[in-house]
């Protein structure tokens, strides 16, 4: 069976070695309830996506990466609609 996109990104966050900005072995696994919401004023009225997972942390350079489970990476997809630049939106 082939992995979901979702699922290849939890593994890759569960099974972290190092660091893949800076290369640091020095990570700390984390559980967070976090709160995603759309920036800017235009967005105020679509809801707040929360969200719990693992997540690591970098303890040399603060970097921090978690995957969102499939439900939430669905609702978040749903409420963006078509996104042409999803790295620089403005």
């Amino acid at each position: 069976m082939e992995k979901l996109p979702s699922k290849v990104a939890e593994d890759h966050v569960v099974n972290a070695t190092a660091c893949t900005l800076c290369g640091s072995e020095n990570l700390g696994r984390f559980l967070a309830e976090t709160g995603i919401h759309h920036v800017g004023w235009e967005n105020m009225h679509k809801p707040t996506v929360f969200v719990s997972s693992e997540f690591v942390v970098c303890l040399n350079c603060g970097s921090a990466v978690f995957a969102l489970p499939e439900q939430q990476l669905g609702i978040l997809a749903l409420l963006c609609g078509p996104v042409v630049n999803a790295v620089n939106p403005r």
